[in-house]
């Protein structure tokens, strides 16, 4: 049975639900190991560039982010992070799809939220 996109947010937004600040510390961590290990197993550029875009929002403190979008923001990225998730990162070719659909929901939703 394939994984959706749904099933994947789904998740990100039950872990958004109580994010415990130890979440925030296991970003801040975890993330560039885990990029480099994304690169180094082939993840798409967009991907990446999309991750290092999340964290340095999540990082500014001059960059004011509402508690619901800094929460969805923190999910997503441990959603990144997690080796096995919906579809887990060492599958050749198919490792990273499910991640690259949840950051560019967080994306999505951090920018509708900061809009209004």
């Amino acid at each position: 049975m394939p994984v959706t996109n749904d099933e994947a947010w789904s998740r990100v937004e039950r872990m958004a639900a109580d994010v415990p600040p130890e979440d925030d510390r296991r970003v801040h961590e975890k993330l560039d190991g885990k990029v480099r290990d994304a690169q180094r197993r082939g993840a798409i550029g967009s991907l990446i560039d999309n991750v290092k875009t999340l964290y340095a929002m999540l990082r500014d403190p001059a960059f004011a982010i509402p508690g619901k979008a800094k929460a969805i923001l923190i999910a997503g990225l441990l959603y990144f992070i997690m080796p096995v998730d919906m579809i887990p990162d060492v599958i050749p070719g198919l490792g990273f799809v499910d991640d690259a659909l949840v950051i560019g929901r967080v994306l999505a939703a951090t920018r509708e939220t900061l809009a209004s």
